[in-house]
């Protein structure tokens, strides 16, 4: 918005497998037990014990620190940042870009990721003015750019940059 404010222009606006705010959530404890059930299979049992002893861990640091009168035990930092990210999402809310957009989606989707709105626009229908051109690529949000998928995203990439090249 920045750039169009001041007037720059571009030839492509490319998205990969992105969601505007809200769209993406957390799947509620009960809608996550099949992802910690796989867990569970794919890590073994000591692959189990080890995350569960992290969480018992957790849980008897924040029962002492409540007991003895102190504030729970700091978090990671890299959890502090993953919070302030995850605020920081959840509260933006973009104005409407006026231009077109193009949209690589990966058709498969993670099973940690639980979506408010089931379209082949991963949300963007209301923020775009413009066209949306949609590329699927068989992979997932988290393996779009994994070395097995390059290829067929590079190949969707390309058939983009012709497409855009005889306009």
């Amino acid at each position: 918005q920045q750039l169009v404010a001041a007037g720059h222009q571009w030839d492509l606006v490319a998205l990969f497998d992105s969601f505007p705010p809200g769209v993406v959530r957390t799947k509620s404890p009960l809608r996550r037990l099949p992802v910690h059930v796989g867990h569970l299979l794919r890590d073994g049992p000591g692959g189990a014990r080890r995350h569960l002893g992290l969480i018992a861990l957790r849980i008897r640091q924040r029962i002492r620190a409540l007991i003895n009168g102190r504030e729970p035990v700091a978090p990671h930092p890299a959890d502090a940042l993953r919070a302030a990210c995850s605020d920081a999402y959840r509260s933006y809310r973009p104005p409407k870009y006026p231009g077109d957009i193009v949209l690589f989606c990966a058709i498969q989707r993670d099973r940690w990721m639980d979506f408010s709105v089931a379209d082949y626009l991963n949300g963007w229908s209301g923020l775009v003015g413009g066209e949306i051109t949609v590329y699927n690529v068989s992979a997932t949000h988290s393996t779009i750019f994994d070395p097995a998928n390059l290829n067929e995203l590079a190949q969707q990439m390309k058939q983009c940059l012709q497409r855009r090249a005889t306009r």
